[in-house]
């Protein structure tokens, strides 16, 4: 584990990316300003992005879960959001990654990926994971839970792609399993891996929203 004050991907981490269509793409911690993106972001996702993500029709999101979900403290709940310069002049929320750790298990933590539907399969879904772990076994996690739709083979695809220790059960319709880190580094963090992410796209939120 880590020391607080040493971490890659601490509150001051920021990061320029290219996806594989030659898209620069900034990564860097969420913070509680974020609830504008995160509700535009939202507004962009597909009704089928969306079911994947909460595994239920969602037309909006609760003021409580926008408050939870723009709060992550850093150390039991992160998220790393992607954000892009629009013609505008502003930034826009592109996508985010984030985990949140079991209270009755310190190493373990529930872990999701969210693309908005115009960036998908460009391998941001595969970069945000990449650094989501690597924060993770800064903080000491080692074991990432995950639940999706059994039928979200692009997901499952980058999950097993990404380490070679991922259980997985399906019962109803729905995968769920874990990840399993290892103490090393699974690939470069500047790298964006997977020849355009399969499985970039959306899964059920870390913190249940």
């Amino acid at each position: 584990m880590t020391s607080a004050g040493a971490l890659r991907f601490g509150a001051d981490y920021s990061e320029t990316i290219e996806l594989t269509d030659g898209t620069r793409v900034r990564l860097r911690m969420g913070r509680p300003e974020d609830a504008p993106l995160l509700l535009e972001g939202f507004a962009q996702l597909s009704p089928d992005s969306r079911y994947s993500r909460f595994l239920a029709a969602r037309e909006s999101l609760t003021p409580a879960e926008v408050e939870y979900l723009t709060r992550p403290d850093g150390w039991d709940h992160v998220a790393i959001g992607a954000l892009v310069d629009g013609p505008d002049g502003r930034e826009h929320g592109i996508g985010v990654a984030r985990f949140v750790r079991f209270a009755d298990a310190p190493d373990a933590a529930d872990v999701a990926v969210t693309v908005i539907d115009a960036y998908q399969r460009r391998g941001l879904g595969t970069a945000l994971l990449r650094r989501l772990f690597e924060a993770a076994r800064e903080r000491g996690i080692r074991r990432l839970r995950f639940e999706v739709l059994a039928d979200n083979r692009r997901m499952l695809a980058l999950l097993h792609g990404l380490s070679p220790r991922v259980v997985e059960h399906v019962e109803g319709g729905v995968a769920t399993g874990e990840v399993v880190l290892d103490d090393a580094a699974a690939a470069a963090p500047g790298a964006v891996a997977g020849g355009g992410g399969p499985g970039d796209g959306a899964a059920t939120p870390a913190g249940g929203g």
